[in-house]
């Protein structure tokens, strides 16, 4: 019996790690979302006399779409998912921007503390002389 064609790979989002089995499963909350987007989609239906086939495309086809091992995953949403997903989406969006002014401002006070460092060396390798004389 051959097994399902599913994959395992560890999304990484820095300190948290999510595990995602299969491009199709819709994401459940914003933490499992680490890229893509919600995108409403035109679509042909295939039907050779269908308006589409001139060109007139069915509107309303919104799909989450989101890059998994270097290839693009598009999974349909239904519609009364649209708005779940939507806010997931937004909510994921806002927990990267947070995450990454988080990481800006610990780049920054850490630059500065290390300027701070550099200005004080030379009292502090005093003051551990000192000590070290003491002893």
């Amino acid at each position: 019996m051959k097994e399902k064609d599913t994959w395992s790979r560890e999304l990484r989002t820095e300190d948290m790690l999510v595990q995602t089995k299969n491009p199709k499963v819709l994401p459940k909350t914003a933490a499992e979302i680490s890229n893509g987007g919600l995108y409403q989609q035109a679509v042909r239906c295939g039907k050779s006399g269908c308006r589409c086939a001139l060109g007139d495309l069915h509107q309303g086809y919104f799909y989450f779409i989101r890059r998994i091992n270097g290839h693009l995953r598009k999974t349909y949403i239904p519609k009364p998912q649209v708005a779940l997903v939507g806010r997931l989406v937004e909510e994921a969006r806002r927990l990267r921007r947070a995450e990454h002014e988080a990481k800006r401002s610990s780049r920054r006070l850490l630059s500065e503390l290390r300027e701070k460092l550099r200005e004080h060396e030379p009292t502090i390798r005093t003051l551990a002389e000192a000590l070290k004389q003491n002893d």
